[in-house]
C-alpha cells in the first residue's frame, strides 16, 4: 500500500523501461523534470485523466528518489506527507528582553525617569540688560538693544554689503581679547573685520548705482543732434 507506483516493463528489442502509472497533473512537467534529474529520455502516455509516465532503463530507486525530492508522492489519503518541523533558533541580545515580565520593565523605566536633569542656568540678576527686558530665560548678562522697528525678515535691510538707512548697527559684546590676540588672528586671518574683498566688492557697487544715476540724453535727443551735425558739417 505504501509503496510509489513504480514498476518496470519490456519494450522491443529488450530495452526495459520504468513507468509511473496513474499521475494527475500536469504528467509532461513531470516528465520533463525526471529526465534532466536522471538525464535519460522519456514519454507520456494520457489515459483519461490520470496519464501514464515513462523514463528510459531500469531505475526504480532513482525514480522513487526524484518524485520525493520533487514532492509528487502522496500518502494514502490523498495529502502530502507533512514536512518535519523546523526549529530556528537564534541568539538575539533583544529576546532578553522580550522575555522580561511587565513589572521588570516598568521598574526599569522608572528607574531611568529618577535620574538627574540639567537645569538651564538661571539669568544674572544684576545684569544691566535685565532693567529693560526684565526676566529672560536667555539672558546672558550683556544683551543688546535693537529698535522695534527693524524687521528681522527684511534681508536687504541686514545686508552687510548694502549700506541701508534702515540698517543700524547694534554695539557688540566687549570683546576679551588684547591688541595681541587681535594681531594674532590678523596675521591667520581669522580676525573679524571687513575684508579686502568686501571693500572691493562695496566700491563696486557704488560705481554701479553711480553709472545708473549718471543723467543720460534721451533717444530723440541723440538723433536730433544726428541729424544737425549732418545738415551743417560746418
Amino acid at each position: 500500500g505504501g509503496q510509489p507506483p513504480l514498476l518496470v516493463e519490456r519494450r522491443a528489442k529488450g530495452k526495459r523501461v520504468t513507468v509511473i502509472s496513474g499521475v494527475r497533473g500536469n504528467a509532461r512537467a513531470l516528465c520533463t523534470a525526471l529526465t534532466t534529474l536522471l538525464g535519460v529520455g522519456g514519454t507520456v502516455h494520457a489515459k483519461g485523466a490520470l496519464a501514464d509516465v515513462e523514463v528510459q532503463g531500469e531505475q526504480v530507486e532513482r525514480v522513487a528518489q526524484a518524485l520525493t525530492q520533487l514532492g509528487c508522492l502522496r500518502g494514502p489519503t490523498g495529502a502530502k506527507a507533512p514536512a518535519p518541523a523546523t526549529v530556528v533558533e537564534r541568539g538575539c541580545g533583544y529576546d532578553a528582553f522580550l522575555k522580561e515580565e511587565e513589572g521588570t520593565r516598568k521598574e526599569r523605566k522608572e528607574r531611568h525617569r529618577a535620574g538627574p536633569t540639567l537645569e538651564p542656568p538661571e539669568p544674572p540678576e544684576d545684569a544691566p540688560c535685565r532693567a529693560w527686558h526684565g526676566y529672560w530665560i536667555c539672558c546672558s548678562g550683556h544683551c543688546d538693544r535693537t529698535p522695534s522697528s527693524l524687521d528681522v525678515w527684511d534681508l536687504e535691510s541686514l545686508d552687510p554689503f548694502l549700506e541701508h538707512e534702515r540698517f543700524v548697527p547694534v554695539r557688540a559684546a566687549p570683546a576679551a581679547a588684547g591688541a595681541k590676540t587681535l594681531s594674532g588672528l590678523q596675521r591667520l586671518g581669522m580676525a573679524a573685520e571687513v575684508g579686502v574683498a568686501v571693500l572691493s566688492y562695496r566700491e563696486e557697487l557704488a560705481q554701479e548705482a553711480a553709472r545708473r544715476a549718471a543723467p543720460k540724453a534721451s533717444l530723440c535727443a541723440q538723433t536730433a543732434s544726428v541729424e544737425l551735425r549732418e545738415r551743417d558739417p560746418l
